[in-house]
């Protein structure tokens, strides 16, 4: 018993040694390369203070201006919030040394140069780094240099490079113990409550969209000129022109001459109809979209949620449109009519049977 106690501890110390030397090799990086360390959630967030950023090159021009003499403590003791085995985010503005003016051409060569001339402790098996290198338009893996049109791709993007930590179910990979764990979460079956409605689901990630899509419709948009927040993009466009005479900016196709009031849609729109790329996946089943939004509308297919209520019938429905459809028949609403005869129906497959029931010679008409 002693024995195995021993070796468990000997264990331990090792993978706490290892820790601490891939995160002192993050350090050095961050204090010898002209890099950005930076955190994400919704906004690019600074490693050293509560600033944040909705682009990478405020970002950039704050961690210059305000930590740009920032030393491996002052390192040290921003990352202590972060997970030991957790790398650090950095976005690399170009492969200059800090220390002297040697030509680098790409990352590779600027850790080895930091070992070989200024005898730094960067670890080449595991450095602690995720690089990036995002522009205001741009958003490159410095690794292998494919561009990818948004943070969050390029950031899924990363797990294809760093495949240590492996999910036992699916096989996926990730590039931190974090990214694994929530997406083990995903597997999961149980009964998982909302803790705002009671309703119950067999997956955490189920209960989680359903919080998101039902209960937290936060307005998000705040105005950039005054205090108003909005619900959508859309809303707050629409103040902006009727109170701030603050025309629309439009994004347009860089393929035809089509423009758009987001560049959500811009890019949604290149990829159907020019790029013919399919960038969403369902994690559950093989669905995939081309755009976000038809993934989250996708996604309610797999969480039985039927939100959507019919007053007469009491019938409920996952989507409202399937509930307008629905009370067509409340309503008598026969929009589809027989050209051959003087019935008319509800829906259009019922209009489709009776004419392959009773007018098979006949052709069926477009409505």
């Amino acid at each position: 018993m002693e024995y195995l106690r021993g070796k468990t501890n000997k264990i331990l110390l090792r993978e706490i040694e290892q820790k601490r030397v891939i995160r002192e090799s993050a350090i050095a990086l961050i204090h010898c390369a002209n890099v950005c360390p930076f955190k994400f959630n919704r906004f690019f967030m600074c490693l050293y203070c509560p600033y944040r950023y909705r682009n990478m090159p405020e970002l950039v021009q704050h961690v210059e201006f305000q930590h740009k003499l920032a030393t491996e403590d002052d390192i040290r003791k921003s990352l202590i919030r972060l997970g030991r085995s957790q790398p650090v985010k950095i976005n690399i503005l170009d492969y200059a040394c800090k220390l002297c003016n040697d030509e680098i051409c790409n990352f590779e060569d600027l850790k080895n140069h930091l070992i070989g001339k200024h005898k730094k402790r960067v670890n080449l098996d595991n450095d602690g780094v995720l690089p990036y290198k995002i522009t205001e338009d741009e958003f490159i893996c410095v690794l292998c240099e494919k561009k990818l049109e948004q943070y969050n791709l390029l950031n899924r993007h990363m797990n294809e490079h760093y495949t240590k930590y492996i999910c036992d179910q699916c096989g996926a990979v990730f590039a931190s113990d974090i990214r694994l764990k929530a997406h083990v979460s995903s597997h999961e079956v149980g009964s998982y409550p909302c803790e705002k409605c009671g309703k119950v689901f067999t997956k955490c990630a189920y209960k989680q969209l359903h919080l998101q899509t039902v209960h937290l419709k936060a307005k998000r948009n705040k105005c950039t000129i005054c205090d108003e927040t909005f619900r959508d993009y859309y809303q707050k466009q629409k103040h902006l022109l009727a109170v701030h005479g603050e025309k629309q900016k439009e994004y347009k196709c860089n393929f035809c001459s089509r423009s758009f009031v987001t560049s959500s849609n811009l890019r949604s729109h290149e990829r159907r109809n020019h790029i013919k790329s399919q960038t969403y996946t369902c994690d559950v089943c093989d669905y995939t979209s081309f755009s976000k939004d038809s993934l989250t509308r996708h996604l309610i297919c797999h969480t039985d949620e039927k939100n959507f209520k019919c007053q007469v019938c009491k019938k409920t429905y996952a989507r409202k449109k399937t509930l307008t459809e629905h009370m067509r028949i409340h309503n008598n609403d026969r929009r589809f009519p027989c050209q051959y005869c003087d019935r008319a129906f509800i829906q259009k497959c019922s209009l489709k049977g009776h004419m392959k029931t009773h007018h098979k010679k006949f052709p069926m008409l477009q409505h």
